[in-house]
């Protein structure tokens, strides 16, 4: 008779151990169970769940996500500038791996993350300026990935010579956008967080965006990121972005004028117009008439070389 009660404990003693292995083995094989609590699922990663949102154009609730939301919001302006409505991203190894950004190292700190990337910059795989899968949106990730004068191009869109007048050519072209959109901006109520993030990465450099990306990107920043209106104040740095393409127009003028005929000049000058316009049947009028009248122009020869072999590939 006192046998039963140790042979009732080494029963129990072997379904507590077998219940025990088959709990870890479920663990193993399938993960923590799921629990929800108050709409809240326990034991999933929410970050995770937010990348599967993202992919959907889903960017609600990024503040509950990140210690520091406004790291993300970065990402959320300079995607929105790429005219991305939706986000496809990764979390791998503490990186979060986004479309077109570079890896972003994040850590998990409880419940949350937090962004630990010191920039947040955009990418292209591609090194061709024609076979650019997307335009680099932003200044600070243009000189983090290519030269000054490669991000020009990039910017203008525009491939040109490696000569002094080019690199002005390229530079009058940027500084003449950069005045049209803050132009167009100075004055009208932006989400102040937007213009904060905008300052910040793009007034410096050059902005490489028309008014109407600009706007567009705004528009759905505000959907998401929720800040008070605020009147850009912009006039400091449109007078200041005037300032620099007076300069440069007049470099550029000097450096053309330099020991050529005033008519071959003028008429290379129409040319590069034409040519920054698309216009390639105009612009290659005007390099002849430019050849016609000074045979020597170099500049106009490499324009017009450049231009017939462009008509040739179209």
């Amino acid at each position: 008779m006192k046998r039963w009660p140790l042979i009732v404990g080494v029963v129990a003693l072997l379904l507590i151990v077998l219940g025990a292995g088959g709990a870890a083995l479920y663990f193993v094989i399938y993960g923590p169970p799921s629990l929800s609590v108050g709409g809240v699922i326990v034991g999933e990663d929410p970050l995770e769940r937010a990348v599967d949102r993202w992919r959907m154009g889903e960017f609600k609730g990024y503040g509950r996500i990140f210690h520091n939301p406004g790291r993300f919001e970065e990402v959320l302006f300079l995607n929105f500038l790429r005219g991305n409505l939706t986000l496809s991203c990764d979390l791998s190894e503490g990186y979060l791996k986004c479309d077109g950004f570079a890896p972003i190292r994040v850590k998990r700190r409880g419940s949350r993350y937090e962004i630990v990337s010191s920039l947040i910059y955009l990418t292209d795989s591609s090194s061709s300026l024609g076979r650019r899968r997307k335009r680099l949106a932003d200044w600070v990730s243009k000189l983090k990935n290519m030269p000054y004068y490669d991000a020009l191009e990039v910017c203008v869109g525009q491939m040109r010579d490696r000569t002094e007048a080019d690199s002005l050519y390229l530079e009058r072209k940027a500084y003449e956008r950069d005045t049209l959109v803050l132009s167009k901006l100075a004055g009208r109520p932006l989400n102040a967080r937007f213009y904060e993030l905008f300052v910040d990465r793009m007034v410096d450099g050059h902005v490489c965006l028309t008014y109407s990306e600009v706007r567009e990107a705004l528009e759905r920043f505000g959907r998401y990121v929720k800040a008070p209106e605020v009147k850009g104040k912009l006039s400091l740095h449109l007078e200041r972005k005037r300032r620099e393409l007076k300069e440069v127009s007049e470099k550029l003028e000097k450096t053309l004028e330099s020991g050529h005929d005033p008519l071959a000049l003028a008429f290379y000058k129409r040319g590069l117009q034409a040519y920054s316009e698309g216009d390639l049947e105009s612009a290659r009028m005007f390099f002849r008439k430019a050849l016609k009248i000074e045979p020597d122009f170099e500049q106009a020869k490499r324009s017009l070389e450049k231009v017939e072999t462009l008509m040739e590939q179209q």
